[in-house]
């Protein structure tokens, strides 16, 4: 059976779609699928982020694609968690909120917080990172460790 867990659908925002992402999922034959929208957070406004304050809601929504859905694709509800060391309060939080079934662990936060400007930086802060993450347990997951 075709899976995919990394899937971005913005279910909470009006201007798109979300279901036009299930139904293309079944149309290219996946049997399961995880949404993972990104964690809300105040240091990127990014529209594949759950809106803060609606973890929630994002939750029961997925919950709601699942079991509309459910005679032709199985749904699986995620979140893609931004890791950073100083966002551990922030990530407990958001864990907290929602029933999740799947979480991916992402290095994407010390771009911005620790202002990295040269590749080599970058490389070093995103293995170190992605280290740390999976150190905490929370993750099922670590996506895309060669950006």
């Amino acid at each position: 059976m075709k899976k995919d867990y990394h899937i971005h659908a913005q279910i909470l925002r009006e201007t798109v779609d979300s279901e036009t992402f299930i139904q293309t999922a079944i149309a290219r034959g996946f049997g399961e699928i995880c949404i993972t929208d990104h964690m809300p957070l105040s240091l990127s406004n990014a529209a594949d982020r759950i809106p803060a304050g609606r973890v929630s809601e994002y939750c029961e929504k997925v919950h709601e694609l699942a079991d509309k859905y459910k005679d032709k694709i199985s749904i699986k509800c995620g979140i893609e968690i931004d890791f950073h060391p100083l966002l551990i309060d922030t990530i407990e939080d958001v864990l907290s909120q929602g029933e999740f079934e799947y979480v991916l662990g992402s290095s994407h936060m010390h771009l911005f917080i620790d202002g990295i400007s040269s590749h080599k930086d970058y490389v070093k802060a995103t293995f170190e990172n992605t280290i740390c993450a999976a150190k905490t347990g929370y993750f099922h997951a670590i996506p895309h460790i060669d950006m």
